[in-house]
């Protein structure tokens, strides 16, 4: 056949013909129709035939005499989409193809999650992508946290339940450090908490 290929010279029982004919001037919003090469239009009406697409015309030439057709004699589907099994679910991942029908999909690829390794996995992980060229930073050390001390929350420098009831009240008595004070007398409240030094001294 040479030419432009038509319906009415386009052979229907021929996968690379079925569908030739209306590949031909494809209509395109706001562009020239789209015109495919001889060659190439052949390979996509074999392979929608082989996915099971099936005219029209191909329908009334199956059927009898009382316009019926039987399931049983339509074209089968030959082939499938199998998705990629790894990589972006993307039209573009070269790993999507078409296979027979029977064929058994593989099971997608589970990426583990880094946080479920352990610590040993992980460091491996990051020297094999260092290993592969990806630049992989070690952490950066966690910066040190500010906090306000509490002056009367650190221990006094004289120890009460160290020394006697007249020794701590001797001591408080010629305190002038404020501060000091009621360290002493709040550590004696946790502490021994002796009336005879808490009667005279209270914070």
């Amino acid at each position: 056949m040479s030419g432009i290929p038509t319906q009415a010279s386009c052979d229907p029982t021929k996968p690379e013909e079925a569908i030739l004919w209306a590949l031909m001037y494809v209509p395109v919003v706001g562009k020239n129709p789209m015109v495919l090469p001889r060659n190439l239009g052949e390979q996509i009406s074999t392979h929608l035939t082989e996915c099971g697409f099936v005219h029209v015309d191909q329908v009334r030439a199956l059927a009898d005499e009382n316009g019926m057709v039987h399931v049983n004699n339509l074209p089968k589907q030959e082939k499938k989409l199998v998705r990629p099994y790894r990589g972006q679910q993307s039209a573009y991942n070269p790993l999507g193809r078409y296979a027979p029908m029977d064929e058994v999909e593989p099971e997608p690829v589970v990426i583990q999650d880094p946080a479920a390794m352990t610590v040993h996995e992980r460091e491996a992980q990051v020297e094999r992508l260092r290993y592969l060229g990806y630049k992989v930073n070690d952490p950066e050390p966690e910066a040190p946290k500010g906090y306000v001390e509490y002056p009367l929350d650190l221990p006094p420098e004289f120890n009460p339940d160290e020394h006697t009831v007249t020794e701590v009240n001797t001591y408080l008595r010629d305190l002038e450090d404020k501060t000091e004070y009621a360290r002493v007398v709040r550590a004696e409240k946790r502490g021994q908490a002796r009336n005879g030094i808490l009667k005279r001294h209270n914070d």
